[in-house]
């Protein structure tokens, strides 16, 4: 079997605002994973990290960034 990687997504503007919102009014005790390793990939992306960095853990690569894909 060969793993591949997953489709992703970036978050509109939007929902980004409203999952921040509800984290901060409804639920400050979740705590939330962020995958942004394609974040540079994509235009004006701005990471949930950013809005709401005392709940979010954020899972980036180094490899993508300097476009050393493969290399470990």
């Amino acid at each position: 079997m060969n793993p591949a990687n997953p489709a992703s997504v970036k978050f509109s503007d939007d929902t980004l605002d409203r999952l921040t919102s509800f984290v901060e009014e409804q639920r400050k005790d979740l705590f939330i994973i962020t995958d942004d390793v394609y974040g540079t990939f994509a235009d004006n992306f701005v990471s949930l990290f950013a809005k709401l960095p005392y709940n979010t853990l954020c899972v980036y690569s180094f490899s993508k960034y300097f476009g050393a894909t493969g290399w470990r």
